[in-house]
């Protein structure tokens, strides 16, 4: 990335890896209704789909349930 500024580069870059730090996400590979899927947990009820790893057929790219970005809640059994 270039980046064209009289702005220091310290400046510009001084929170940068603070915010990696805070922004860590635990990512799992999960068994969902018969497919495997790379979730990112939110909480200890919430997880949101990043991706299908294992489909059980093509059509599954076309459900809305499995779509990157939804949110999903676990049972709490």
């Amino acid at each position: 990335m270039t980046l064209y500024t009289v702005i220091p580069e310290e400046e510009i870059f001084k929170n940068a890896s603070q915010e990696r730090t805070e922004q860590v996400s635990e990512f799992l590979e999960m068994a969902w209704e018969g497919r495997l899927l790379l979730v990112e947990r939110l909480n200890d009820e919430y997880i949101r789909v990043e991706r299908i790893l294992q489909p059980c057929g093509i059509q599954d790219f076309l459900e809305p349930a499995f779509q990157p970005g939804t949110v999903l809640q676990l049972n709490k059994t």
